[in-house]
């Protein structure tokens, strides 16, 4: 189970990399980019078009119109730029988990 979430997490986190990067590309069109920006917003929005407490049908929402919008996106998009941008958010989570930490000069405290 744990395995599976990782996965997801990691699918997720790579899509939405994807996605940043397709909008801050120059080669994406403006109206392409008005679409990206709904599509961040939906997302990351805490208001469902259908209330999740609300058994099955609550969570229909998620399931069907996040790929939905994806597919939009994908559609709308240039597959060069798409392909570009895969590339780089694969690269970029390739990168060790500590490559934001501040180095200091000197001995560690406590040496």
């Amino acid at each position: 189970m744990l395995s599976v979430l990782k996965r997801a997490y990691r699918w997720v986190n790579l899509e939405v990399r994807v996605y940043r990067f397709a909008y801050d590309d120059p080669r994406t069109p403006k109206k392409d980019k008005g679409l990206l920006r709904f599509v961040f917003v939906c997302f990351l929005s805490p208001i469902d078009l259908i209330p999740d407490f609300i058994p099955i049908i609550g969570i229909l929402d998620e399931i069907i119109l996040f790929p939905g919008r994806r597919l939009i996106v994908r559609r709308l998009v240039a597959n060069e730029v798409i392909a570009d941008c895969r590339r780089r958010a694969e690269e970029d989570l390739a990168l060790p988990a500590s490559r934001g930490t501040r180095q200091t000069s000197g001995p560690a405290p406590g040496e």
